[in-house]
């Protein structure tokens, strides 16, 4: 798109909600609403305003969020964040354990098929960094009885690096889309001795930790 736009002499329309590759490929941005003209300038004073936005959203009461899709045979209320030991957390670090609980409505005295749900967690300019899924795990929940029920994802020595994050939820039923809401909320990593060595990586260098090693072999 760039060799398009600079050898070629074209104007290109680049239309996403992917703030890192607006920031690679656009030197002005404009942002719209539902067709309403929200902001115009430099990409970077764009994305502010669109992160800003984004944030303002992922605050508001999950009931009252009306930006939702899906049949609603289930819905999601709420989501608050936990340790292993059940206390409250405001914020998550890396490389300790941590548990997302997320509520819902079974609205169906009877749902018609096992219970899929699934988290998308993006960085701060909408990239997406990790997709949990109780179908990729084999952990569809059958026979969900109808009223309130808590799902508790498990996150295991958190890899993320210290930043803001935001995750978007989605259920199925059936296959079907039940309950779907985009930029849900959001949650902050604090940095953390993820190795265990006193060590703190840079943190330019990549979005996550992995657990590694090295070994030296010679002859």
């Amino acid at each position: 798109m760039e060799d398009v736009s600079k050898r070629e002499g074209r104007t290109v329309l680049f239309v996403s909600h992917n703030m890192a590759a607006i920031q690679n490929l656009c030197n002005r941005c404009i942002l719209l609403n539902q067709g309403v003209l929200v902001d115009s300038g430099t990409t970077q004073d764009v994305i502010g305003t669109y992160l800003k936005g984004s944030q303002e959203a992922s605050l508001r009461d999950l009931a009252d969020r009306k930006d939702r899709k899906g049949n609603q045979a289930v819905s999601i209320s709420g989501v608050h964040f936990s340790s292993p030991k059940n206390e409250k957390l405001s914020a998550l670090h890396c490389g300790e354990d941590a548990v997302m609980n997320i509520h819902f409505k079974i609205n169906e005295s009877r749902l018609p098929g096992p219970l899929h749900v699934s988290v998308g967690i993006d960085d701060q300019y909408g990239q997406r960094v990790t997709y949990l899924s109780n179908e990729v795990t084999e952990q569809l929940f059958q026979n969900v009885k109808t009223g309130e029920a808590l799902v508790q994802v498990e996150l295991r020595k958190l890899p993320l690096k210290q930043g803001m994050y935001s995750y978007t939820l989605f259920s199925s039923v059936g296959g079907e889309i039940a309950d779907w809401i985009q930029q849900a909320g959001s949650f902050y990593v604090e940095g953390g001795d993820f190795f265990g060595s006193g060590r703190l990586p840079d943190p330019s260098q990549g979005l996550f930790y992995v657990q590694h090693s090295f070994k030296l072999i010679q002859p």
